[in-house]
């Protein structure tokens, strides 16, 4: 996910094709009607990390509830991939660190400091536009931000939130997602 709001040149919503017509879309009713709990996470960061680690029910009301509604529609995760990913926070007790996070990019920390943006990068960056994601910001978004050179990026149709997991299947699990391996160049490793 790559947050960045329209340069000017991306104003005009004319110009984009449908697909990317949607994302915009999906980026306005997301941040209206499905940002309760990143605001939650932001500002009451300890709050939410006691309570929702309390008891694993709390934890897989919590993140079940995410995994099901952020999934591509049509789409249903596996009782057993939803209950893998609790298990491993509620072993771990990973889940109060996992959201830290959201204090310092969403929170009052990032408010005063007057910008809730990570820093500029001139280092080559990659990006995966899934249209289905919760902020899918189209690619001419991130081209013209200026936030890093970018020197690669794909449209995925396919996948929101759980792209890792798109493409195993009870037949193959060892097969991975295909959408990534073309970047994979990129970081050095393989082609």
């Amino acid at each position: 996910m790559w947050i960045t709001s329209p340069s000017e040149e991306d104003q005009d919503r004319s110009k984009f094709d449908g697909p990317d017509q949607e994302s915009i879309d999906r980026i306005e009713d997301n941040k209206k009607w499905g940002f309760a709990y990143n605001h939650e996470h932001a500002t009451k960061t300890s709050t939410i990390a006691i309570v929702v680690s309390s008891n694993p029910i709390s934890l897989l009301a919590w993140i079940g509830e995410k995994m099901l509604v952020w999934s591509d529609s049509g789409t249903t995760p596996a009782l057993d991939l939803i209950l893998a990913n609790v298990t491993l926070y509620w072993i771990t007790k990973s889940y109060p660190t996992g959201l830290y996070h959201y204090r310092t990019s969403n929170g009052k920390s990032a408010i005063t400091r007057g910008n809730n943006k990570p820093g500029k990068t001139s280092k080559p960056a990659g990006y995966s536009h899934f249209v289905n994601e919760l902020l899918p910001t189209p690619i001419s978004w991130v081209k013209n931000s200026g936030d890093a050179d970018l020197v690669w990026s794909k449209r995925h149709e396919r996948v929101r939130t759980f792209p890792s997991t798109a493409y195993i299947k009870a037949d193959n699990p060892g097969r991975s997602f295909r959408g990534s391996r073309s970047s994979r160049g990129l970081l050095g490793g393989y082609q």
